[in-house]
């Protein structure tokens, strides 16, 4: 399990978009044994890393 949180939001303003990983973990949505990580960035600028990330680990 892994769980991965892209957002420019910040936890302070109360937004949904920046509840962290913890809230989904107290909903049941992520368990607690799950790898996880919250990024704070604009999807656009970081898609080109993940992409490639991603690219390296299927072949």
């Amino acid at each position: 399990d892994y769980a991965v949180y892209i957002t420019t939001a910040q936890e302070f303003d109360g937004s949904l978009s920046g509840a962290l990983v913890r809230e989904a973990i107290s909903w049941g949505k992520v368990t607690q044994t799950a790898k996880q990580t919250t990024i704070h960035a604009e999807l656009t600028t970081i898609l080109p890393f993940l992409y490639l990330g991603l690219l390296s680990k299927i072949k």
